[in-house]
């Protein structure tokens, strides 16, 4: 999701007028996390995909681990089944090794 890289942007940079903004797109992210634990390129798709889900999963560790906790490791479990023979990630489940 394009706002999660916009997010992290912000996050590392920690001005507190933005918190308010990091808390609603946070929740924003973890709302329109797939029933599969990762997330799509936008919120009309459904098949989650290795750069989205990666993307969300380090902005929503950097807005606050402990409020997202449960979505990441939702995310990480999704992550790792998308593991292939040569230590790599597919783009997505069912995607080419």
């Amino acid at each position: 999701m394009l706002s999660a890289v916009a997010a992290l942007t912000l996050a590392r940079r920690s001005f507190p007028q933005h918190r308010q903004l990091l808390t609603r797109t946070g929740v924003f992210l973890a709302t329109h996390q797939n029933a599969d634990g990762g997330w799509a390129f936008t919120e009309r798709v459904t098949q989650a995909d290795v750069e989205s889900t990666s993307a969300v999963l380090e902005t929503l560790h950097a807005i606050n681990p402990t409020r997202y906790a449960a979505a990441l490791n939702r995310d990480r479990t999704h992550l790792a089944h998308l593991g292939d023979r040569g230590g790599g990630r597919r783009c997505c489940v069912g995607g080419a090794d």
